[in-house]
């Protein structure tokens, strides 16, 4: 896989919310729950992604009521923007987050094609490991409770979620599919290659 596609976001708060729309983030409020899910989980970033946030007084003075400014400086791969994106479920447009995609060869709707049926919840706790790899056991913290109360999922039942070990299998082997994971030379576990 070549070097990925990294994007430099610099300046205030409201430029870099203007930029992240201006590479495909639908609106403002989606750029700003990006932005914030991105400060406030650094975690999601690889070792040579970085985020710097400096705030400063707007007046030099130390007064408990006074605004704060911050100046970012944030240089993220763009499949870092596009995962937060689908972490929140976001929907991009156009742009470079979708060039990304088609760069790394992977089809323009493999986001779009991710189901309710358990694969959104694979995947989304499989993006927040470090490193990113996942096998049968990826639900298994959870004990049976269900974190997607909204979804229209085939394995929740009320509160509960009833996707078992081999129907997480079954998840991984339709993700690696859609080019999403690949298996590991033991077979056993997935590592997400985005």
């Amino acid at each position: 896989m070549s070097i990925p596609l990294m994007i430099e976001l610099l300046g205030s708060k409201d430029k870099v919310i203007f930029t992240l729309c201006k590479i495909g983030i639908k609106d403002s409020q989606d750029a700003q729950a990006i932005l914030d899910y991105l400060c406030k989980n650094p975690n999601l970033l690889d070792e040579f992604e970085s985020i710097e946030i400096e705030e400063y007084d707007n007046d030099g003075q130390q007064m408990a009521l006074t605004m704060f400014n911050s100046s970012l400086y944030i240089n993220v791969k763009t499949m870092t923007i596009v995962m937060i994106a689908f972490l929140l479920d976001i929907n991009l447009t156009s742009g470079i987050a979708a060039l990304s995609l088609s760069l790394l060869g992977v089809n323009n709707q493999a986001l779009a094609t991710i189901s309710d049926d358990g694969e959104k919840c694979v995947l989304r706790e499989t993006l927040l490991r470090k490193p990113r790899i996942g096998d049968a056991n990826i639900l298994k913290s959870y004990k049976g409770k269900c974190q997607r109360i909204n979804s229209q999922c085939k394995f929740r039942n009320g509160e509960l979620c009833n996707c078992s070990q081999n129907a997480i299998i079954n998840i991984y082997e339709n993700l690696t599919e859609k080019s999403i994971f690949k298996r590991s030379e033991d077979r056993k576990r997935y590592i997400y290659q985005w």
